[in-house]
């Protein structure tokens, strides 16, 4: 299990990616146009299930509607 904290913007996502332990594996900015966030997110389905949490900003729904077949 991985866990993802997601720091939305209007036209970038920052996100970190820990293990269970804390130590981070992963730093990542990511354009948040639909096309960038799929492959983003396709690239790290094979590791293994990824729990997410972000900040409730004015685009969330449509970021958690891209982002939900990939996480948990």
């Amino acid at each position: 299990m991985y866990y993802m904290g997601i720091d939305l913007h209007k036209k970038y996502f920052v996100s970190t990616i820990v293990d269970k332990e804390g130590k981070v594996l992963k730093r990542s900015r990511v354009s948040t146009d639909r096309e960038s966030i799929k492959h983003y997110f396709s690239l790290l389905k094979d590791k293994g299930p990824i729990k997410a949490v972000m900040e409730a900003t004015f685009n969330w729904v449509y970021f958690y509607d891209e982002i939900s077949p990939f996480v948990d």
